[in-house]
């Protein structure tokens, strides 16, 4: 028999430029900001904890938030519609102690 759990870490994304940016709007974001994640001490902490209690990382998803733009300017029309990774959840096992069955 097995007990689970989960765990959830997001991620920080850092805006990009305007520059060559088709629809020419400020404050996009560009990219995940993947030191939000690894530098994180409460991502460190996670596994170090979950590994001294005996626990398996069993699966890792992520968690996606569709974001969309659109024109509000009369003289041109456009949509975009895209998704991006906000965090990942972390879903664990370990075994019960026969006491726990």
């Amino acid at each position: 028999m097995f007990e689970h759990t989960i765990t959830y870490i997001p991620i920080q994304y850092q805006t990009g430029p305007d520059e060559g940016s088709l629809f020419k709007r400020k404050g996009l974001l560009a990219s995940p900001d993947v030191a939000s994640l690894t530098n994180n001490p409460n991502f460190d902490q996670l596994f170090r904890h979950m590994g001294q209690d005996n626990w398996e990382l069993v699966c890792v998803q992520p968690l996606l938030q569709g974001m969309y733009e659109r024109s509000t300017n009369m003289n041109q029309s456009y949509g975009l519609g895209f998704s991006i990774t906000v965090g990942y959840y972390f879903f664990w096992k370990r075994s019960l102690s026969p006491q726990e069955e």
